[in-house]
């Protein structure tokens, strides 16, 4: 069977436009276990004081920024917040105004395959946090074995000296106490 379709005029400058093909967007900043809690954020003043996004925000809008670094310090994983305009607009306090002000109190944000809205800098912060804490977390567990691991190692010996009491005083036939 040959093939009867004429396909050149696709490749006319008259053809419809193709279907346009969004860019992929990028894995997500964080991984899912990476998670501070509410613990105290650090606020790199220097890095702020010198950035791009103090001289091109207005107070509201730096106000709305701090508050979403806030969110985003506490959300799991941490450094990231929902892509949702209702949240945003919501958490922002900007309410009806966020259309207006998004653009620079997003600056930074990177928008990933996930849903969500990663902030690099509050990402790299919370994740070198998050492996402090597991380090604070294992050391304080291997304290905790080692404890355990002393006082059942003084039962032993307690109970040793014991037993060897006990027997020796059966050998005496004179009562212990």
């Amino acid at each position: 069977m040959t093939n009867d379709i004429d396909r050149s005029y696709h490749d006319s400058e008259h053809a419809p436009p193709r279907p346009h093909i969004l860019p992929a967007l990028p894995a997500p900043l964080s991984p899912r276990e990476v998670y501070v809690g509410d613990k105290s954020m650090p606020l790199l003043i220097d890095r702020l004081t010198h950035s791009v996004f103090l001289r091109i925000a207005s107070n509201a809008e730096l106000g709305a920024a701090l508050r979403l670094w806030v969110q985003a310090w506490s959300e799991r994983p941490s450094g990231s917040v929902p892509n949702d305009h209702r949240w945003l607009a919501d958490v922002t306090k900007l309410g009806d105004r966020w259309p207006s002000h998004a653009e620079v109190v997003l600056h930074g944000f990177v928008a990933c395959n996930d849903g969500r809205l990663y902030h690099p800098v509050i990402c790299k912060i919370a994740k070198k946090r998050f492996e402090q804490l597991k380090g604070r977390q294992r050391g304080a567990a291997l304290s905790r074995r080692r404890q355990e691991a002393k006082r059942i190692e003084k039962r032993r010996k307690n109970a040793g000296r014991l037993a060897v009491s006990l027997a020796t005083a059966a050998a005496d036939d004179t009562p212990p106490f």
